[in-house]
């Protein structure tokens, strides 16, 4: 029989699995580049995805969509990674070139 206390050990359980499941899906973006397309596009620069930042990601502030979009300036396939307070979103490419096409494409648009 199913205690009360024991619902919950599982359901606890479950949800730690899930989130790092999560944690280790965001790993595909390493080595992957980006930038923050909320700020000014001219004054930015394509980092790569490296550990420190994949920890930024994976924390409680940010929120990653890893399916690959292709609704970019440049119509190249893209992933986001944006705060949960809406001030910073990452448009993650596959190569750096792919990230500075779109980058410079959107500054060129302002």
């Amino acid at each position: 029989m199913w205690t009360k206390s024991r619902i919950v050990s599982v359901a606890v359980f479950t949800f730690s699995l899930t989130s790092l499941a999560h944690a280790g899906e965001i790993d595909v973006l390493r080595g992957k580049f980006g930038f923050d397309w909320f700020h000014d596009p001219a004054k930015g620069k394509c980092l790569k995805i490296t550990d420190k930042l994949l920890t930024e990601f994976k924390s409680k502030r940010y929120k990653c969509d890893l399916d690959v979009k292709k609704n970019t300036s440049t119509e190249v396939g893209a992933r986001t990674c944006a705060t949960i307070s809406q001030d910073k979103e990452y448009l993650i490419f596959d190569t750096k070139r792919q990230c500075d096409d779109e980058r410079e494409t959107q500054a060129s648009n302002e």
